[in-house]
């Protein structure tokens, strides 16, 4: 304990007598912490995204048509074009964000409802849904937001619609297990409540055979692009590794500013008594081209 003592004070002492060492020392802290933070948020990050291209790769949908590059929408036509060509595996997604009247922001899909609307609701889930709830059948005018999102949404068990803010709609709300992030609603519906008009995020195709996929793309041209659901995996896991890359090497910059720095102000410190001998002798900054110290 007696050298510990010791140890603590004359490093109290020192840093008593050089303030912008301590500071310089909670600051190198402070960014080894956030460089720590940040790698496991950034990891945490990777998780999430492979854990999404994951469920890509289970899913049934083999390709995706997406809009051109720097662009967020595609036009619904070619949803059309492509049911006006025999291709009845293509079906239209349509997703945006809608901000509720507390606030929070809710992310909604809409989706080609037609293909499952004799199903209830609760067949959706991977749970039963409560008894108590009543009203699952579908409805052209709900959205299905998962349950366990309710809370964060601050939404009740009781609430029967939802209010929008800057919107005179109030659509009905329906609580689902497991549905993820994205509430869902027909595409007709969220392409009001979004002010869409006809335009759809992507295409989901189920089962495309390879023979298909050159007609598929004559008939996309340049307004759209086929993506196969594996290299959409493949972009998903990859954005998350380079971000990564790009984060740690920002923060690398950060901390080898501070090392050269820190490096630096210690060998003035340490050269203090040979400097001010310079000074004595009168080589200082003003005057060293007329020094002679030999």
């Amino acid at each position: 304990m007696a050298e510990i003592k010791l140890i603590l004070t004359t490093h109290c002492a020192y840093f008593r007598r050089h303030p912008w060492l301590l500071l310089l020392f909670v600051v190198g802290l402070s960014l080894g912490s956030a460089l720590l933070t940040a790698i496991a948020g950034l990891n945490q990050e990777a998780k999430n995204r492979h854990k999404t291209s994951s469920a890509l790769i289970d899913s049934a949908v083999s390709h995706i048509v997406k809009p051109p590059i720097g662009q967020d929408y595609i036009d619904g036509t070619l949803w059309l074009k492509l049911r006006e060509q025999g291709f009845t595996n293509a079906q239209p997604v349509l997703r945006g964000k809608l901000t509720l009247a507390s606030g929070k922001t809710l992310y909604l899909q809409g989706i080609n409802s037609l293909i499952w609307m004799t199903k209830p609701i609760a067949a959706l889930s991977t749970k039963p849904q409560s008894s108590q709830r009543e009203n699952t059948d579908f409805a052209f005018d709900a959205i299905m937001v998962d349950a366990k999102r309710a809370e964060r949404y601050q939404l009740n068990k009781d609430d029967k619609t939802l209010t929008l803010q800057n919107s005179p709609l109030t659509p009905k709300l329906v609580l689902v297990d497991d549905i993820g992030v994205w509430s869902v609603t027909d595409i007709a519906y969220a392409d009001r409540l979004l002010n869409a008009q006809g335009k759809l995020s992507f295409i989901e195709f189920t089962g495309l055979a390879a023979e298909q996929i050159p007609l598929v793309e004559a008939i996309l041209g340049h307004d759209a692009r086929l993506i196969a659901s594996q290299e959409q995996d493949f972009d998903a896991l990859s954005e998350a590794f380079f971000f990564n890359l790009a984060a740690l090497a920002l923060l690398g910059y950060i901390v080898a500013a501070f090392l050269s720095f820190n490096a630096i102000k210690l060998s003035v410190a340490g050269r203090k008594k040979l400097l001010t001998q310079f000074n004595l002798l009168g080589c200082s900054k003003h005057n060293h081209h007329n020094c002679n110290c030999d």
